[in-house]
C-alpha cells in the first residue's frame, strides 16, 4: 500500500511540474519582449485625469494587450511609431480610445477593429 501511494504522490507530482504547453504567436512574444525589456513606468510623470486627453489611444492586440500608443489624426486614420506595425497583421490590433488604466474597465473605452496598416503614409 505504500508503494501505491509514493508511485501516486510521484505521478502527480511530476504531472504538475511539467508546464502546459501553451502556443504564443510570433508577434505577441516579440511585444511581450519589448514590454519586458522597456519596463512599464514613466519616471517624473503625473498620472492625467481621465478622458483629457482624447486624442490619445492604445493599440492593443485584439486579445487586450497594449503594446503602443498613438494619436488620432482624423475620423478614420491614427498615427504611432512604425515599429509599432512591422510585426501584426491589421485583423492582430485593435484601437482602444478612451482607456484610461490598463488594468481595470470604466465603461468609457471604444474599440475599433484596424482596417489597414500603412507604414509611412505621409
Amino acid at each position: 500500500m505504500i508503494r501505491f501511494v509514493c508511485a501516486l504522490l510521484f505521478l502527480v507530482t511530476a504531472a504538475n511540474a511539467v508546464p502546459p504547453q501553451i502556443k504564443y504567436s510570433e508577434s505577441f512574444m516579440k511585444v511581450k519582449s519589448m514590454r519586458h525589456r522597456f519596463g512599464g513606468r514613466i519616471v517624473g510623470g503625473e498620472e492625467a485625469e481621465p478622458n483629457s486627453i482624447p486624442f490619445q489611444i492604445s493599440f492593443q492586440t485584439t486579445g487586450d494587450f497594449h503594446f503602443c500608443g498613438g494619436s488620432v489624426m482624423d475620423k478614420d486614420t491614427v498615427i504611432t511609431a512604425a515599429h509599432c506595425c512591422d510585426s501584426f497583421n491589421s485583423w492582430e490590433v485593435q484601437v482602444v480610445a478612451g482607456e484610461h488604466d490598463l488594468f481595470s474597465t470604466s465603461g468609457d473605452e471604444q474599440k475599433i477593429p484596424v482596417k489597414d496598416t500603412s507604414p509611412g503614409r505621409r
